[in-house]
């Protein structure tokens, strides 16, 4: 087993509304990069209905340091993907080369063809760009001009 620095965590539904306050912070910022598509609370409703799973990425000092839910969707041709619709985090460099690779088998047990991650800051194409390799990252840009 590989032993990672930073860990990624499914939060139980039973415990989001507990863990809610440590990840508030990173859903907002994500919320406030596309207000006109996102609202904190229908990001939380549809992780309370299990409609996507929420993840978070915990430091060695156990602090979180990132939150993202987690959907498998399916394409019309009937392959799938294992999307990260919401992705907040702050020093993504510190942490993508532990969690990263982790979507991998999780993706390919949920019968994945790839993980799909969507940003909405300048720069997330840079950052997800070296991941392409590792586990057939595909990444969109949503920028407001």
């Amino acid at each position: 087993m590989t032993s990672h620095k930073y860990s990624l965590v499914k939060i139980p539904t039973e415990r989001i509304r507990a863990a809610w306050p440590d990840i508030l912070p990173f859903i907002q910022k994500v919320v406030d990069c596309a207000p006109d598509e996102l609202t904190v609370e229908a990001i939380l409703n549809r992780v309370l209905k299990k409609q996507e799973d929420l993840m978070t990425v915990i430091s060695p000092d156990r602090e979180v340091v990132a939150a993202f839910t987690l959907s498998v969707r399916t394409m019309d041709t009937g392959k799938r993907q294992l999307c990260l619709p919401v992705l907040a985090a702050d020093d993504f460099h510190l942490w993508m080369d532990d969690v990263f690779p982790q979507l991998g088998p999780i993706a390919e047990a949920c019968g994945c063809y790839q993980v799909r991650a969507i940003g909405a800051r300048p720069g997330f194409s840079k950052v997800f760009a070296r991941y392409r390799k590792i586990v057939n990252v595909r990444h969109d840009i949503s920028l407001e001009i």
